[in-house]
């Protein structure tokens, strides 16, 4: 078996790239994933996951931390039902005509999360075109999403929600910039229509008050 990096603070999720220990699990010494208290075959434990032109992301779990620094993306303020997801971290930078891709294994349904910078008109240059081809492409838009630091600052985000059924998978569309500012939140189960707990959709504005990175 290949066992995934180990990451500061969490679990290793996978048993091999494509098996994931449905983000709750550890990889043992014998390859098996042990998911919750009871060890099994990789094989069996429930896999979703995010691929980034069709290699598997590696996903560590917030765990109720108030950032998540060294990974690439430092998140700050992060709603408490993003809180109780994975979140999965591409490679930066994602590069103009970047695939992404969410995969739903053997649950019921899953959930994800987009995340990404939202300032504008700044964040246009910075927000791989997906404030426009996510929602056209069924996405559901919310502000329920984190900020990030950057030296210091703190710049916000817009979030876009989309549930898939087991075994479903989809391609996000090609991205039509490139960014360092965004991340995926996944979680193997469905969220309620009242999510967020905030008003639906990003607010698209002047970039007044907001700041330019």
């Amino acid at each position: 078996s290949i066992s995934a990096p180990s990451l500061d603070g969490a679990c290793e999720r996978y048993c091999n790239p494509k098996i994931t220990c449905g983000g709750r699990g550890t990889c043992n010494e014998l390859g098996m994933c042990v998911c919750g208290t009871q060890a099994a075959p990789a094989e069996s434990c429930p896999n979703y996951g995010v691929q980034q032109n069709n290699i598997q992301l590696i996903t560590d779990n917030v765990n109720g931390s108030p950032s998540l620094s060294g990974l690439g993306l430092d998140l700050v303020v992060i709603p408490s039902v993003l809180n109780q997801m994975d979140v999965f971290f591409p490679s930066y930078p994602v590069e103009k005509g970047t695939t992404l891709k969410v995969e739903c294994g053997d649950s019921a349904k899953c959930t994800f999360v987009v995340v990404v910078y939202h300032c504008p008109p700044c964040s246009a240059t910075h927000n791989l075109g997906f404030t426009a081809t996510l929602p056209s492409s069924g996405w559901e838009s919310s502000s329920c999403a984190p900020k990030f630091t950057v030296g210091g600052e703190v710049y916000p985000m817009t979030a876009f929600k989309k549930t898939l059924s087991s075994g479903e998978s989809l391609d996000l569309p090609s991205t039509l910039t490139s960014s360092n500012y965004v991340a995926v939140f996944g979680m193997q189960d469905e969220l309620p229509d009242d999510w967020c707990h905030k008003p639906k959709g990003p607010t698209f504005g002047t970039g007044k008050g907001c700041p330019c990175i």
